[in-house]
């Protein structure tokens, strides 16, 4: 069952096989393995085996889409999805969403890659400026999953999510989550963040 998959991201050092150069839309060979299609595409355009090294298998078939596992990253595709674009997700926000269910839990497919980001810094009145926080996030179909060293990665999805946005994201003034949305009273769910707490 491709359920019992396991698909945590698992670092490799694989030897030999060639790394022979196609077109889009054909099949590229990648060591043991190729890489084709929306994968294929995304893969060359993001940096290929520099950035995400050899394929560890072939691509497998999801309910709907296709998976396929790097030694630094998996590639989704799903045909409904931006026109069947294929999207990687690494690291910890790969960590999480497979904890949440992978494809089949809250948040659904990837419709982004990983993205790297900064904040610039913010300013406490009182207290001071304190410096830079880079982090990163990635977009899914329900939601997204930010991740910085000092916070981990934790998803913002729903009504939280439209709140925080609107303050401004990781750069407003809740700053980056600190946990995931937990239930409170009255059936409303909170969820705390780098300076408050949103509940909605």
């Amino acid at each position: 069952m491709r359920d019992t998959v396991i698909r945590a991201l698992v670092v490799l050092t694989i030897g030999g096989g060639a790394i022979l150069a196609a077109p889009a839309g054909a099949e590229t060979a990648v060591g043991k393995f190729t890489v084709a299609g929306q994968i294929e595409q995304t893969f060359l355009e993001t940096g290929g085996p520099a950035v995400w090294g050899v394929p560890l298998d072939d691509a497998r078939d999801t309910a709907d889409g296709q998976f396929q596992r790097f030694q630094h990253g998996v590639f989704y595709t799903e045909p409904n999805i931006n026109g069947g674009k294929a999207y990687a997700v690494n690291g910890p926000i790969l960590a999480k969403w497979g904890e949440l269910g992978w494809e089949r839990g809250a948040l659904g497919y990837p419709t982004s890659n990983v993205y790297q980001l900064s904040t610039g810094g913010f300013a406490v009145p009182l207290i001071g400026y304190f410096g830079d926080t880079p982090g990163r996030w990635s977009k899914f179909e329900h939601g997204v999953i930010y991740w910085t060293e000092g916070t981990g990665a934790h998803p913002v999805s729903g009504t939280i999510y439209d709140i925080w946005s609107k303050s401004g994201y990781e750069s407003g003034s809740y700053g980056y989550p600190i946990g995931d949305q937990y239930p409170v009273a009255d059936g409303r769910v909170a969820q705390q963040f780098q300076r408050g707490t949103i509940t909605a």
